[in-house]
């Protein structure tokens, strides 16, 4: 069974409402709000991020 933190993140995701997601999910693996493969998974499902302009 997932976490909480996990289906809330996946939903989001869904409905590309990916801002700063890349960060909330570093912080929900490190405070161990979500496995390793939950985090991996998620990370996977993000859009690439766009590339700055130099």
């Amino acid at each position: 069974m997932h976490s909480f933190t996990y289906r809330l993140c996946k939903r989001l995701i869904k409905n590309n409402r990916t801002e700063n997601m890349h960060d909330k999910l570093e912080v929900f693996f490190k405070k161990q709000r979500i496995t390793k493969e939950e985090y991996t998974e998620l990370l996977a499902m993000l859009p690439p991020a766009p590339q700055e302009v130099a």
